[in-house]
This record gives C-alpha cells, structure tokens and sequence, in this order.
C-alpha cells in the first residue's frame, strides 16, 4: 500500500496492483473511468464523466 493526499486533502491508501484509468476526448473532458479510478479519487463515475480531467489534479501538480 501507498498513502497519497488528494487535492482535496483526503487521504487514501492506494494498493500496490491500483491499475487506474482514465480517458478523454481532446478537450480534456473525461469520457472514461475505471473503478481503480473512481476508487481512489473519491468522486463517483457520474460525477467525473463530462468533467475537465483537472478536477482531479494533485494540488503541487504543474498547471498546464
């Protein structure tokens, strides 16, 4: 297990075989999830399609 701290602050312990996907079309709005991924970001798989993949960005991450 790894800890890692989210952009929002919560932590979670992301197991050691975590396989986490995500797709998007070229604007960079997801269009697919896996559940790794739903998993470990804490939002559900409605709550992330259609969204900018920023919305889960780690809060030291570069700023594209």
């Amino acid at each position: 297990m790894h800890r890692k701290t989210l952009s929002s602050g919560r932590q979670v312990e992301l197991p050691i075989d975590a396989n986490i996907l995500s797709t998007t079309n070229t604007q960079s709005y997801i269009n697919y999830v896996n559940a790794d991924f739903v998993s470990i970001s804490g939002y559900s798989e409605g709550e992330l399609i259609g969204q900018l993949h920023n919305i889960v960005r780690h809060s030291v991450g570069r700023s594209w």
